[in-house]
């Protein structure tokens, strides 16, 4: 951890300073110069290693709070700098929602009985990894622009602005799941479907219901619920 390089490194400058006063003794002037240079070495060493505490699920952090520490084989792990992923302390409820306050279809087409493929915009490149939400929500904006259709599921989400960020996404289907698990720490969700921004096919995306976990692939033009999460 980068922390633990800091503090051998302040430590070294602390037993530095420490005995060079030794040999400085009798120079009370020098003495004193030296004491004050400690204290202020000692102040800026407990800054830097509070400052660099890793950062844990549940903490509140960059707008929302943390539900996910990313692990080795994740996409954009680092051993040495930490990263994860914020979740917003609520869902999205914005004019324009359908069915429920708070929902949104997922994508844009025609719903018909018969569900045909061609009434539908299709994505045809997500993923359901994590560390791909953010660019499964730039993907469908790219097909489905926000200006023109400032209500489907990846638009709002990557309109929320919770702690002044604007780089919030809708999460990929696996990101959603690790939200899911961390629900009770997060809080706030509804006992109902969430929508992921992995498409499942041209008429359905992939989904979670918060009440037991159970995914499943939801037609695109059904209204769902909306938590935007980000990176750091």
């Amino acid at each position: 951890m980068v922390w633990r390089s800091r503090h051998k490194v302040v430590h070294f400058w602390i037993t530095l300073i420490v005995t060079i006063m030794k040999f400085i003794s009798k120079a009370r002037s020098a003495r004193l110069w030296a004491a004050s240079f400690l204290v202020a070495l000692s102040i800026f060493a407990l800054s830097t290693i509070s400052s660099a505490v890793p950062i844990s699920v549940g903490d509140q952090y960059g707008g929302g709070i943390v539900f996910y520490i990313l692990q080795p084989g994740d996409s954009g792990y680092d051993a040495v700098n930490q990263h994860g992923l914020i979740a917003a302390t609520e869902d999205i409820n914005i004019k324009g929602s359908v069915g429920k306050p708070g929902m949104y279809f997922w994508g844009v087409g025609k719903k018909t009985t018969e569900r045909k493929a061609d009434s539908y915009v299709q994505i045809f490149t997500t993923s359901q990894a994590i560390g791909q939400g953010a660019e499964n929500t730039k993907k469908i904006l790219a097909k489905c622009p926000a200006a023109t259709h400032p209500t489907i599921a990846a638009a709002v989400a990557s309109a929320y602005n919770g702690g002044g960020n604007n780089d919030w996404y809708l999460p990929s289907k696996d990101e959603l799941n690790k939200l899911y698990l961390t629900k009770a720490v997060v809080g706030g969700f509804a006992e109902y479907d969430y929508w992921s921004s992995t498409e499942n096919s041209a008429t359905t995306a992939w989904v979670q219901l918060f009440s037991n976990g159970y995914q499943f692939a939801d037609n695109k033009m059904d209204a769902d619920f909306v938590r935007p999460v980000r990176s750091f």
